[in-house]
């Protein structure tokens, strides 16, 4: 099997595994129970909290960790803490940000300057420090500190689903209000992720109950998989950038490769900095599903969009956002690596990839 949709999802880094065994067998008891075994579950869960704002060059004075179920939750949580109507987006976010609007009087295409739509009334801009269709990079930190030279009071939301453990991010500087991260992006289980917040920032619960993660999420905690955030964390970020160059040589490898298999293949996104991990590629007049299916039969495995948004039969709005005019939607696929992906099942993809290729170019236009 080759698989090459670790931006849909990534498999369990075998540490985390081992971790999340032990975990699950002793870590039981509530944190919010008031005995000594709650009592420790807490304490570990805030070695945890400590743990990934050190990793992040957070200071600790003016960030926390609210741990959630998904980056989905998190999104949904910040929000929805502010008036719709102030808040910029763009268009090619993610569905969990740009599915929160029913109006789209305040979304932006990737052509448009953010800058020029800031104002005194905006309370809160989205950037998405990777696309998780494209991998265009956005200089998150650069941006938002601008955003708050326009706009002292703005608050800047982070996505950075597809870029924690893969691109080097800082909170340093203090100019991010909120960062979302998930665990099943960078080799963790399903059902955790991290909303990092600065103490200040406004956050509104999405949920009413106890008083768990600082008040503001409720539902009780899971030691476990809060713990296999923390060591997925610890694994990405460890030699980061010597992973980034060393996949920076795949990517660059998988693209010139796969141009010479058939001239209609184009990476329409390469003008850009792109994020190594994701390559969007397009492939005139073959139908994307159609070579997904017959790679599927290979058991090679990409994806022709993100996983949220394929399902989703209508115009596709990420697309459309990132300037991909919809007679080109249907040739769209993604072919996502991840900092474990081989030469050789590199090697193996680009000769499947092509045996696929001829047994379909009677149907290429």
């Amino acid at each position: 099997m080759l698989y090459f949709d670790h931006a849909a999802t990534t498999p369990i880094y075998p540490e985390v595994i081992s971790l999340l065994n032990l975990s699950f067998s002793e870590d039981f008891a509530n944190p919010a129970s008031q005995h000594r075994l709650g009592k420790e579950m807490a304490k570990k869960i805030d070695l945890a909290r400590s743990s990934i704002l050190k990793a992040l060059d957070a200071n600790t004075n003016k960030y926390q960790v609210v741990f959630t179920s998904s980056a989905t939750e998190s999104n949904n949580q910040v929000i929805k803490s502010f008036n719709k109507d102030r808040i910029l987006h763009y268009l090619s976010d993610h569905p969990s940000v740009t599915n929160c609007f029913k109006e789209q009087g305040l979304h932006l295409n990737d052509s448009e300057n953010l800058i020029e739509r800031v104002s005194d009334e905006t309370e809160l801009v989205i950037l998405s420090h990777v696309n998780s269709q494209s991998g265009q990079i956005r200089d998150v930190n650069r941006i938002a500190k601008h955003l708050k030279e326009i706009n002292p009071k703005v608050r800047v939301l982070v996505d950075s689903a597809q870029g924690i453990g893969k691109v080097p991010l800082s909170l340093k500087d203090e100019s991010i209000d909120y960062l979302v991260m998930a665990a099943h992006k960078i080799g963790g289980p399903r059902g955790i992720a991290a909303l990092i917040t600065r103490i200040d920032a406004p956050l509104k619960p999405l949920l009413n109950g106890g008083g768990h993660e600082l008040n503001v999420r409720a539902s009780t905690p899971s030691t476990p998989l809060i713990l296999g955030l923390e060591k997925a964390i610890q694994i990405s970020l460890e030699n980061i950038d010597e992973k980034l160059e060393k996949m920076t040589i795949k990517s660059q490898r998988l693209k010139e490769e796969l141009r010479s298999i058939h001239p209609n293949i184009d990476f329409p996104f390469g003008s850009a900095e792109v994020s190594p991990y994701i390559n969007t590629m397009t492939f005139k007049g073959l139908p994307s599903d159609v070579l997904l299916r017959t790679l599927e039969s290979k058991k090679v495995y990409v994806s022709s969009s993100t996983a949220c948004s394929s399902k989703v039969k209508v115009k596709n709005k990420m697309l459309l956002g990132l300037g991909l005019k919809e007679d080109i939607q249907k040739n769209v696929l993604r072919i996502s690596m991840c900092q474990k992906t081989t030469d050789d099942e590199l090697n193996e993809f680009l000769s499947l990839f092509k045996e696929a290729v001829e047994e379909l170019s009677f149907l290429i236009k």
